[in-house]
């Protein structure tokens, strides 16, 4: 009960009660696209759903398109997409369907000349389409429009005609949709003699592919190859970073049995056994000062709720710094996407991170190191 009243007044007015009644800053619009177009709203968080967290980011992109802030939404779809920022393509296919709906004429121009680009293969361009035909009744938009014909006409001219062949022999269909529908609804006029030749065949019974096997081998093996090469994100800090600890949540704080030289299956077993708890994001900072140990920075990765205990993150961090003599910092690496932060936005020494990749190290190293 002690713990439940301390909880009632917020320590700043301005914070706000997250999904768990305690209270966290809030996100601006543009940082909840960003850790939708990362993150998508699959599986929901402990306390929200999944079908709610997508309704609020929806929600926070349209507020954006209002704003006339549109175009900057679908430049971040196409940087997050050319950078590889995403854990997977869906979020960015479903928010560029969304511009691509929306009433406002130059975000809907900026949205279907972005489709080549964002629709890298053709089950990128088959998902976008089922998602405007998702949109269209909730929406009250049409779909098969002259600006759609003209996106998917330019796709497909846009390869010359061995791309075309790769694309249509391992992406017959998919969502639904195939490529005689999209050459049939688009009524595409094939730009080049070579892919006149590929495009026509489509529309026959068969198509006979005379594109080599041992190029699709090659790209088969690569994905295959990435795969393997994925670290998990505690594995990858035991193994670059020396110094440090590792430890996790629990019912306190208890140690996270990972070694630089185990293997990802051994690491995933590791982290089985260790004891679910209640979720309290300023342990690791009131660890650190029971147990004098000497910190320059704290990550903590988290979906940003955070219900237990008196002492909140940042004022942990803050106290911290005053107990121990360090000037130490926070990082937190939020892994869904919802509207909260634990990280306060006007301390310079705390950063707010969506998801991690392998640019997060850089990220990670240059703002412990003051360069940003």
């Amino acid at each position: 009960m002690e713990d439940e009243a301390n909880q009632v007044q917020p320590p700043s007015e301005m914070q706000v009660p997250n999904s768990d009644s305690d209270y966290v800053w809030h996100v601006t619009d543009i940082n909840r696209l960003h850790r939708f177009l990362c993150f998508g709203s699959e599986g929901g968080t402990y306390c929200v759903k999944e079908q709610r967290l997508g309704f609020e980011n929806a929600a926070a992109l349209m507020r954006l398109i209002e704003e006339g802030r549109g175009c900057e939404a679908v430049q971040e779809i196409k940087t997050f997409s050319q950078e590889g920022r995403t854990a997977k393509q869906e979020p960015l296919l479903f928010a560029l369907a969304i511009c691509s709906q929306c009433s406002d004429a130059k975000t809907k121009q900026a949205a279907f000349k972005a489709v080549p680009e964002v629709c890298c293969v053709p089950t990128h361009l088959f998902t976008f389409i089922q998602f405007k035909k998702d949109l269209k009744e909730g929406m009250k938009c049409g779909m098969w429009g002259r600006a759609l014909r003209k996106a998917v006409a330019d796709w497909y001219n846009g390869k010359n005609g061995m791309a075309v062949a790769l694309a249509v022999t391992k992406y017959k269909q998919r969502s639904g949709w195939s490529h005689k529908d999209l050459l049939r609804l688009s009524h595409l006029k094939p730009a080049s003699e070579g892919n006149h030749e590929y495009l026509l065949s489509l529309l026959g019974t068969e198509f006979i592919s005379g594109v080599s096997i041992s190029v699709l081998h090659r790209i088969r093996c690569l994905a295959i190859l990435c795969k393997a090469s994925t670290p998990l994100t505690r594995s990858v800090i035991t193994r670059i970073e020396k110094d440090s600890h590792i430890v996790a949540f629990s019912h306190e704080m208890v140690p996270c049995p990972v070694t630089a030289d185990m293997t990802l299956p051994q690491v995933l077993v590791k982290m089985y056994e260790i004891p679910m708890g209640t979720t309290d994001c300023s342990l690791p900072m009131i660890w650190a000062q029971k147990t004098q140990t000497a910190a320059d920075v704290f990550i903590v990765f988290t979906d940003n709720e955070t219900f237990a205990g008196n002492t909140r993150p940042a004022t942990a961090l803050r106290e911290y710094r005053e107990k121990m003599g360090i000037s130490a910092k926070l990082i937190v690496c939020g892994m869904t996407s919802n509207g909260f932060t634990i990280a306060d936005p006007d301390d310079r020494g705390m950063l707010d991170i969506c998801g991690f990749d392998a640019g997060a190290l850089d990220v990670i190293r240059n703002f412990v190191l003051d360069l940003i």
